[in-house]
């Protein structure tokens, strides 16, 4: 096997006494950099775990920027939701084991529900309660604004994300929420907007309401899809 040379040997030395990376999905030169910062946290805090953290916590945000989530201990389990590229698990040395190796799999049994009554009363998705929901909200954010041909996108945004959060209360957990948003000026022009979908006629359903002021018309479609 021929010889491998290392122009650095101190830093090689370092890393392989004390760094065994369980999980990344970091790039290398990414990882490397997130290794080296954490190598010299726990040799200046290999007695204080809380300092040992923050140092860490402050290196890796001012080199990669705000904000990373830092943890460092013993023996201890996790389970968390992270950022792609983002995150590597690593023990240092005998004495900071990691007890779990990776990410833990969530696994789903199967229910054997067909339809979204079997999940309690007042999960099917109803029309009448979105349209009441779709004229509070088109009342309440377009009834006081003028059209603004910059603005009209953002408008259409807001309104969705808005309509999206109002309609999940309702307790449409099983559903997947499809919405539609249309804005425009009014000049006297006439307009028809038309959908065709296709559907289970048994579950799925939408609603839709328009709403105008002076100056403006909106259009909004929320389709209600049953997954199982």
């Amino acid at each position: 096997m021929a010889e491998q040379q290392f122009e650095d040997m101190e830093a090689f030395l370092r890393v392989a006494k004390y760094t065994l990376v369980k999980f990344t999905d970091m790039n290398s030169e990414m990882k490397e950099e997130a290794m080296d910062i954490c190598i010299t946290a726990v040799e200046k805090y290999p007695n204080d775990a809380e300092k040992c953290t923050q140092m860490i916590k402050d290196q890796m945000d001012k080199k990669f920027g705000a904000p990373w989530h830092v943890v460092v201990g013993k023996g201890f389990s996790y389970e968390i939701t992270y950022e792609v590229s983002s995150w590597q698990a690593a023990a240092m040395d005998d004495s900071m084991p990691f007890q779990s190796g990776g990410i833990k799999e969530v696994v789903y049994e199967n229910t054997y529900i067909t339809d979204p009554e079997g999940y309690g009363p007042n999960t099917k998705f109803e029309r009448h309660k979105v349209q009441a929901v779709l004229k509070q909200v088109l009342k309440e954010r377009i009834e006081k604004q003028k059209y603004d041909p910059v603005k009209g996108a953002q408008i259409s945004k807001q309104l969705s994300d808005d309509l999206r959060e109002k309609v999940k209360a309702l307790g449409y957990d099983r559903y997947k929420l499809v919405i539609q948003v249309t804005v425009g000026q009014k000049q006297g022009q006439a307009m028809r907007i038309i959908s065709r979908c296709l559907w289970d006629t048994q579950s799925d359903n939408f609603a839709s309401e328009y709403y105008e002021n002076e100056s403006m018309y909106c259009v909004c479609q929320v389709y209600g899809l049953y997954y199982e």
